[in-house]
């Protein structure tokens, strides 16, 4: 099977996608340092390594791409990673809720 988001962040990949973009995130593990990522039951690793590599993602026999819902990268109902306690935040604004 697969997924498309961190279930135990309630991050999905878009998102985590547009957040290491903005910030300039060059490896998985610097993602997963600062925001958390496929730290809970790290289930979603191999699919987002692979989402961030290919744009895709699979379920089953199946693939997507995936693309942003809106140039901030978050779908309906999507919240922007942040970054873990103890960690460097941006300095950039709250995203509106809406």
């Amino acid at each position: 099977m697969g997924t498309t988001r961190c279930d135990c962040r309630q991050l999905s990949f878009i998102a985590l996608r547009s957040y290491a973009q903005r910030h300039g995130i060059a490896s998985v593990e610097e993602l997963i340092r600062l925001t958390g990522c496929c730290t809970g039951c790290g289930t979603c690793r191999p699919h987002l390594e692979e989402f961030l590599r290919t744009g895709e993602v699979r379920y089953g026999d199946m693939v997507f791409r995936l693309s942003p819902a809106d140039p901030a990268g978050r779908g309906v109902n999507e919240r922007a990673p942040t970054p873990e306690a103890g960690q460097q935040r941006s300095t950039e604004p709250p995203a509106e809720s809406g």
